[in-house]
């Protein structure tokens, strides 16, 4: 029996599609969203660093210009990496002149993803002072003792 191109390739995209449904039950894909936010006056944060730690850390893709970001699960960790991890991830996000965050994220087994959003506080808060406030705030100190 001789097959012709186009039947040949319809049963190597039936055959594709049947492997594709052996995947392990609630293998869905994983994905944690979200968007990132100035806390001091909630626009959105570009170019956020964010890294994905189980027992490992891996990099994932920065914050759009909206401060969105998408991370698939599956493509920082492997299969058993993640069925492993029991749904915690640890997200670390940092961006320069901003206090660093850390967000344990869970996400339920067989959930498809976890949406959050963050708030990045501004470097040193409103506590900080930088010099030259500390100098013209001296003057005021009590002195030790």
């Amino acid at each position: 029996m001789e097959l012709s191109v186009r039947e040949a390739v319809n049963l190597l995209a039936g055959a594709l599609l049947c492997a594709g449904s052996l995947v392990a039950p609630g293998a869905a894909a994983q994905t944690i969203s979200g968007t990132v936010t100035a806390s001091n006056n909630g626009a959105p944060l570009a170019g956020v660093a964010i890294q994905v730690e189980i027992r490992t850390a891996h990099d994932a893709a920065p914050t759009d210009s909206q401060g969105r970001f998408s991370i698939d699960l599956a493509s920082l960790f492997s299969a058993a990496e993640i069925r492993d991890a029991d749904g915690g991830f640890m997200l670390k996000l940092t961006k320069a002149s901003f206090e660093p965050v850390n967000r344990l994220v869970r996400v339920a087994p067989g959930a498809p993803a976890a949406s959050l959003a963050v708030q990045l506080d501004a470097e040193g808060g409103s506590t900080h002072l930088d010099a030259t406030e500390r100098q013209a705030l001296d003057p005021y100190a009590a002195a030790p003792g």
